[in-house]
């Protein structure tokens, strides 16, 4: 099967033992992360000018069935717009707040084809960030064309309605002769995330940053980088959990 190789990682084996969601104001400490104002020369997302509009990240769902605590589930996509991607293969990332004992399903889907354009099952054993990557052997995204993603936790297979589940967007963008520039004279993964995020290519620039986080997330500015493109797109609530465990390990809470 093509989809053989995708890679599903778990980030919470990087990031500790996380909490369970909670709402927590950076302002609450002295351990601070950078706001979009204070991006410096990685750059903070800035939305592409023809930006698609959406109602915002459909999500549901209740505790029932296999769900035996209260979990929630977040995509890690801007709540307002359509996010970019120059990938025919791209990455995405969803964060669960708690395990469920349950099964997960990732869908993706062009809309008005029948067939979903890939379907992978999984089993939710441990709360943080999930990652898939569509392998390189898979089709191709189209450019110009959009397409819908949901990630379901099915937490009572007789009943859809106990389900918890969040849906979100995708298109892809010509990768345009500025971004390549930019490209060409990146050092790191965080300025090749900033090179991203300054052209509105949202998907590829929170991979490039969640992955220049993974060898060591306690260093401050490559975190502080990750989470601070989740504050600028509505995902404080999320951020503020991530930095929960960094904090308490460097004796701030």
């Amino acid at each position: 099967m093509i989809y053989r190789r995708i890679l599903l990682v778990l980030g919470a084996a990087f990031f500790g033992c996380i909490p369970p969601l909670v709402s927590v104001s950076s302002k609450s400490n002295s351990f601070e992360f950078a706001r979009p104002a204070e991006a410096g020369v990685l750059g903070g997302y800035v939305p592409p000018p023809q930006r698609r509009k959406i109602q915002g990240t459909e999500a549901g769902g209740s505790r029932g069935g296999g769900c035996r605590i209260a979990t929630s589930l977040s995509l890690l996509v801007p709540n307002d717009h359509v996010g970019l991607t120059v990938s025919g293969h791209p990455t995405f990332l969803w964060y669960v707040s708690e395990p469920a004992s349950a099964p997960m399903r990732f869908t993706l889907v062009k809309p008005g084809v029948i067939k979903p354009f890939l379907t992978k099952e999984f089993q939710v054993d441990k709360p943080g960030i999930f990652k898939l990557e569509i392998p390189q052997d898979a089709p191709e995204l189209v450019e110009g064309d959009t397409y819908v993603w949901t990630v379901t936790i099915i937490c009572n297979k007789n009943r859809p309605s106990e389900n918890i589940f969040a849906r979100g967007w995708i298109a892809r963008s010509p990768n345009t002769f500025g971004l390549q520039q930019l490209l060409t004279n990146v050092t790191s993964g965080r300025e090749r995330a900033g090179a991203y995020a300054q052209s509105g290519i949202w998907y590829d620039a929170i991979a490039a940053a969640y992955q220049s986080s993974l060898p060591n997330p306690q260093e401050r500015s490559t975190f502080e980088y990750f989470s601070g493109l989740l504050d600028q797109v509505g995902l404080s609530n999320v951020a503020s959990t991530l930095r929960l465990p960094i904090a308490r390990n460097r004796g701030v809470l």
